[in-house]
């Protein structure tokens, strides 16, 4: 597993930071060390690892990491940790938890990331935080909310864990190590980070600090001090501390506040509020949320719900919507008014008058087959309602004239549904799954088929092929692969947007999974992205299949010979004469029937495949 150092390591303007660069590029590529599998270098932790505390302190926040980062002179340690992935749960059970271990992250200031929730909520009911007992120190909601910031920074579009990431004073990567057979590579190079740098840190004191100083402070550890003081202290503390707090303006303490909204004091409820109305901590948003559900003035809620405004997230803007609309009566009794005239309405009524609806345009949609139905089965059908005869002769006469027609129909459009359900799965992968440059235009140019009309794209195809010439000398236009050719470019767009759909789906964090456990990328497609895209290939290429066999606008100027001809070209050459409606109508019934029967076996085929997946 090879480990990768950033670019911007290697462009730092300094020489140490170079030669550190190059010290970690010559452990590139470390091996797996023969005979030893991953379950005996990453061996699980035990139920008694899992009891010990972690040794290393988390910060809660990137904010929070990055100013005490700046205060410090200590580079940033982004750890990235995985639930079910065996390394991730050896780094997790045991090396942060074995104090000798966590000694090497005590240079840096340390944040954590992981998607995987470990408690059901971050708070009690009285606002004291419940640590997340798998990486400690920090609630699941921070080190959940840690992880799209990272993913943004550093990650490069991979979910790769574990994975520990040294960040410079100034925003660059310094190393990115992941991918590693041994642990003493990762353990060396986080000891070489702090060995070779040359900036040099600022201690932290820890000594006697003025209530205010520690209040302020960013570090985790200071904010947890004054959280547990709170928690002890008697009303007279906690309101010199709530006081305290409130004097720093928007950099109150956001946890501080929360334990006093929630406490059993009013008066110190209410203040925490005022406090809430300045904070500019982006988690003051939940927290804000959380106070909303509790009993208080008119007023004061309507401040808070108007506070949230000031964040520019969209839940923060929803929140404040919500309860502006709340607040406002006539909402309410609009709402509540037009329950009760729905529900004094006679559902009878209401049945018919929907039924009405439907059966309408069910009549407007299958009117042209029901007339198609008729005339196919129809003797003489000139200006009376229904016909005047009925045969089954149309039917006859196809089945024994155009029987080739059919069978081309079928091998034409299975042949381009395959093509663009093919080249539409690659479109999807490269755009979705990759970062090549202008991979975007790939989309694009699939889709640009649906502005060309069908009858341009037959011309096209003539005039650029009609030159290229088959061994035996005939013109490659005279061919019927042409128009299985124009056929699939004239219905990719339709199996390309069902493979994007599929492929967006399917999360990443599977894929990433698979490779952590030593799956190659094309294991991965095979076994992993494929299996799960099944419902949208399948769909894709019944959309592809229907429209294609019905397609008669590019067929009609590709038709060189009528052996060759679709279902389609056929159904037109039978409607230019009266004698040849009937059957023509026969044909257009047949492919009907096509269609309809596709598209009844691939619903059929994703359901048996939603209930094998589902297990049921």
């Amino acid at each position: 597993m090879p480990f990768r150092p950033s670019p911007s390591a290697l462009l730092l303007p300094f020489a140490v930071a170079a030669s550190l660069s190059a010290a970690l590029r010559g452990q590139e590529g470390v091996p797996q060390p023969p005979g030893l599998v991953p379950e005996q270098m990453w061996y699980a932790p035990t139920a008694a690892d899992w009891q010990k505390p972690v040794a290393i302190r988390w910060q809660r926040t990137w904010e929070d990491a990055v100013r005490l980062s700046q205060q410090t002179k200590r580079p940033i340690l982004v750890c990235v940790n995985m639930d079910g992935e065996i390394a991730s749960e050896h780094y997790a059970g045991v090396r942060y938890r074995d104090p000798e271990i966590a000694k090497l992250w005590e240079p840096y200031v340390c944040v954590i990331a992981s998607v995987y929730r470990h408690t059901p909520r971050d708070h009690d009911d009285q606002g004291r935080r419940i640590p997340c007992p798998r990486l400690g120190t920090v609630t699941c909601g921070e080190h959940i909310a840690l992880e799209p910031l990272v993913y943004e920074k550093f990650l490069d579009g991979k979910r790769i864990s574990p994975r520990h990431i040294m960040v410079e004073l100034d925003g660059s990567e310094v190393y990115d190590v992941f991918y590693t057979w041994d642990t003493k590579s990762v353990f060396d190079t986080l000891r070489d980070g702090i060995q070779k740098r040359q900036a040099q840190t600022q201690p932290i004191v820890r000594g006697d600090r003025s209530l205010k100083e520690k209040i302020e402070s960013p570090d985790s550890q200071d904010r947890e001090e004054i959280e547990q003081l709170f928690a002890k202290a008697d009303a007279q503390q906690r309101a010199a501390m709530l006081a305290a707090a409130l004097g720093a303006g928007d950099k109150a303490p956001i946890e501080l506040l929360r334990q006093a909204a929630f406490g059993l004091d009013p008066d110190l409820a209410q203040k925490a509020r005022q406090g809430m109305l300045v904070a500019a901590d982006p988690n003051a948003v939940e927290l804000i949320a959380d106070t909303l559900q509790a009993p208080m003035a008119a007023d004061e809620r309507q401040a808070l719900a108007k506070s949230l405004r000031r964040f520019a997230s969209s839940r923060a803007q929803s929140l404040a919507a919500a309860h502006a609309g709340l607040a406002d009566g006539k909402t309410a009794i609009l709402i509540f008014s037009g329950i009760y005239a729905a529900g004094a309405m006679r559902w009878g009524l209401i049945e018919m008058i929907a039924y009405g609806i439907i059966l309408t345009i069910l009549a407007l949609v299958l009117a042209p087959h029901v007339g198609l139905f008729l005339l196919s089965i129809a003797t003489v059908w000139s200006f009376s309602p229904l016909p005047d005869a009925y045969t089954l002769a149309h039917y006859g006469r196809v089945l024994s004239e155009s029987g080739q027609f059919i069978w081309n129909t079928l091998l034409y459009a299975t042949l381009a549904g395959l093509i663009g359900i093919g080249i539409g799965t690659a479109i999807s992968y490269l755009v979705l799954r990759t970062r090549i440059p202008g991979r975007e235009w790939l989309d694009y140019v699939a889709s640009a088929a649906l502005a060309v009309p069908g009858v341009v794209l037959g011309i096209g195809y003539l005039r650029t092929y009609f030159g290229v010439t088959m061994p035996g000398g005939q013109p490659l236009t005279s061919f019927w692969i042409i128009i299985v050719l124009a056929l699939a470019v004239r219905r990719m767009p339709y199996a390309l947007r069902a493979c994007m759909a599929a492929m967006q789906q399917i999360s990443v964090s599977l894929e990433e999974a698979a490779e952590n456990l030593g799956a190659s990328k094309a294991s991965t497609i095979r076994r992993i992205v494929m299996p799960l895209m099944t419902g949208g290939l399948l769909a894709g290429f019944v959309t592809s299949f229907a429209t294609a066999a019905v397609e008669l606008s590019a067929t009609m100027m590709l038709v060189q010979n009528t052996a060759d001809a679709p279902l389609a070209y056929g159904l037109y050459v039978f409607m230019q004469s009266p004698a040849g409606r009937g059957a023509g109508a026969a044909l257009g019934i047949i492919a009907v029937l096509i269609v309809g029967i596709s598209t009844y076996l691939s619903q059929s085929l994703a359901e048996r495949d939603r209930r094998a997946k589902a297990g049921t």
